[in-house]
C-alpha cells in the first residue's frame, strides 16, 4: 500500500552461524522483491549500516533492511560517498570480469580481485546495497562491457540479487550466482566457517572467476 514503513531485520544470511538454520534468513530477499512499492536494501559493513539508515528514514515509502549480526570485516571503511538509495558503488576497478554483492562476502571478493590481480586479471568488484530498485542502467553498461559477472550473496541463489541482475543482462552478458543453494547450517567457530562451507570464500570465488573467463 506504499505506506511509510520501515522494516530493519537483524541476524541476516549466515551472520547467526552458531545457531544454524532455524536462525538464519536466507530467503528474505526473494520474499521482499517480490512485494510492490518495497525497496530492499542490504549494507555492505558497519560503516554501510551508519550510511544507510539515516537515507532510509528519509525516504518516503516502505523499506527493508537486511543486516546481518556481526559485520566485522571492513569492506568500505575507507571509503568516502554518500548512499543514495539505487547506486551502486565501485570497490574495485576492473574489466576482466566483476563481482557484484552486498553484505560480508564482498569482503572475500575484494581479497579474491587482489589475488587475480597477481595473475594478471583485472576483476572489478560492485558494492549493490540496494538490490530493489536495482541500478539497470548501471548493471547493464557494465555487464555489456565486461559479459561476465558473478555475483556473491549470503541468500538463496533463487529470487536475490542474482535473479535480479540475471533478469536485466540475460541476452548478452554471463551470470553466475555464489549462494546459498539449500537451507542454513551450523558453524561452530565464526561465521567464515560457513562462507567457505557454500563457497563464498576468497578460494571459491577466484575459482569461480577463473572458469568463466577460460571458458
Amino acid at each position: 500500500m506504499n505506506l511509510n514503513v520501515k522494516l530493519i531485520a537483524t541476524h541476516a544470511g549466515l551472520s547467526d552461524f552458531a545457531d544454524g538454520p532455524s536462525h538464519q534468513a536466507l530467503e528474505d530477499v526473494a520474499l521482499m522483491r517480490t512485494l510492490s512499492n518495497m525497496v530492499v536494501v542490504a549494507p555492505a559493513d558497519a560503516w554501510d549500516v551508519e550510511r544507510i539508515i539515516p537515507k532510509v528514514i528519509e525516504y518516503k515509502g516502505p523499506v527493508y533492511v537486511r543486516v546481518g549480526r556481526d559485520y566485522s570485516p571492513p569492506i568500505t571503511m575507507d571509503m568516502d560517498y554518500e548512499f543514495r538509495i539505487g547506486e551502486i558503488y565501485e570497490l574495485i576497478d576492473g574489466d576482466d570480469i566483476v563481482v557484484m554483492g552486498y553484505g560480508p562476502p564482498l569482503y572475500n571478493a575484494v581479497r579474491a580481485a587482489l589475488e587475480l590481480r597477481r595473475m594478471g586479471i583485472k576483476m572489478g568488484v560492485y558494492n549493490v546495497p540496494t538490490i530493489k530498485p536495482i541500478n539497470i542502467d548501471a548493471v547493464v553498461k557494465i555487464a555489456r562491457r565486461v559479459g561476465n559477472i558473478i555475483v556473491v550473496e549470503e541468500h538463496s541463489p533463487r529470487g536475490g540479487l542474482g535473479s535480479a541482475i540475471t533478469e536485466l543482462v540475460s541476452g548478452f552478458a554471463r551470470v553466475k550466482i555464489l549462494g546459498v543453494d539449500g537451507y542454513g547450517h551450523w558453524g561452530g567457530r565464526s561465521e567464515e566457517e560457513l562462507l567457505r562451507f557454500y563457497g563464498l570464500d576468497e578460494e571459491s570465488i577466484m575459482d569461480a572467476a577463473l572458469k568463466l573467463i577460460n571458458s
